[in-house]
């Protein structure tokens, strides 16, 4: 009872925003299996495509559904309507609307929760990991395997020194034959690189004058990463897995290979024109992430290229393209603090992981 004599009850008041997030069903099945296969990844590979094309995939059901749920409420008032129309809008409105928001009171916005957890949003989580899985320390025994792979240099079929002195001769037809098989072995895997980059162009093309999510945003990403993770260094020795060289008979050199995919999003389509997002913070992080990404690769490209006389012809495409992304790059941050220490920070762990290929 209250002070003035009144009777009052207790309420319940719930944010159907927050209950809808927090009472998902818990993931199993392939969805679960696919996930875990991206916690357990230590190295960017074409895996991580092959997950986000199974992720989209599986969300394609659910938002059908969700979309099937929604027509018997086709009546529903125009404030109600306006409503759901206003969870997803082009990036350009959004920024519009987020920068306001900082203006009026210099805290971060408060958007609608998303969807939750999607496949760009968990594609997204695995690369930012790889990234920082750098700075983990490293025990003898990975140092000892890390010097054994740095020694297995793939640009180059001669003997080292230490291969002159030791006692089992290396002109043996049994060495030549495993020597033979690597090359093999590099050069096949160097053209499945090349095969995911034409496709990546090739699904591009179909995208003009179509909206796009950030899936498409962290595709790219992930295709960058990848790329790095297999490029040969400019100087000093290579590991296993990196076959991507600077010199290739195949166009499989990792310099071109980052330029036509860069292409694609900086030239073929201009993405951030026709991304529509939702309004969701992590949505924008995406897209902070991917700038930084193409950044940073496209300055890797830059100095690759000028360090391999064959790449010559395509220098000053490539520069070209390192301007536009950094004009962008600008743009978008321009007057967030925040944004701009979120694109430095991800720059560094990107240095750290991949700065090896141009020192």
């Amino acid at each position: 009872m209250a002070t003035d004599g009144t009777r009052s009850a207790p309420t319940c008041v719930i944010d159907l925003d927050v209950l809808a997030s927090s009472t998902r069903p818990v993931h199993r099945g392939r969805k679960r299996r696919i996930i875990d296969e991206l916690e357990e990844l230590e190295q960017e590979g074409l895996t991580i495509l092959e997950a986000l094309n199974e992720l989209v995939m599986l969300e394609e059901p659910s938002q059908n559904e969700t979309s099937a749920q929604s027509k018997p409420h086709a009546k529903e008032t125009s404030t109600d309507s306006d409503k759901k129309d206003h969870k997803v809008l082009p990036y350009e409105a959004f920024v519009q609307a987020r920068n306001r928001a900082f203006e009026q009171d210099q805290h971060r916005p408060h958007w609608i929760a998303g969807r939750g957890e999607t496949a760009a949003s968990v594609i997204n989580a695995c690369l930012n990991r790889l990234v920082g899985s750098v700075s983990e320390d490293l025990s003898e025994a990975d140092e000892r395997a890390l010097m054994q792979d740095a020694s297995t240099d793939l640009r180059t079929t001669e003997p080292s020194q230490d291969d002159e002195n030791t006692a089992e001769s290396h002109d043996s037809p049994v060495s030549k034959q495993g020597k033979s098989t690597q090359r093999a072995r590099a050069k096949a895997t160097a053209r499945k690189f090349l095969e995911a980059v034409q496709s990546f162009e090739k699904r591009t093309a179909s995208l003009k004058e179509k909206r796009i999510t950030t899936a498409e945003l962290v595709r790219l990403r992930a295709l960058l990463q990848v790329v790095m993770a297999s490029a040969v260094p400019i100087s000093g020795a290579s590991r296993a897995h990196q076959v991507l060289t600077l010199t290739s008979k195949d166009g499989t050199e990792w310099p071109r290979l980052i330029g036509r995919l860069l292409l694609q999003h900086f030239g073929t389509i201009r993405v951030l024109q026709l991304l529509d997002v939702e309004a969701d913070e992590a949505e924008h992080t995406r897209v902070l992430d991917y700038l930084a990404t193409a950044r940073f690769a496209a300055r890797a490209a830059v100095k690759g290229a000028s360090a391999s006389p064959a790449l010559a012809p395509i220098q000053r495409k490539l520069e070209e393209i390192a301007a536009d992304i950094d004009t962008q790059v600008k743009a978008i941050s321009k007057g967030n603090n925040s944004d701009s220490a979120s694109l430095v920070g991800l720059e560094e762990k990107l240095e750290m992981r991949f700065g090896d290929l141009f020192t």
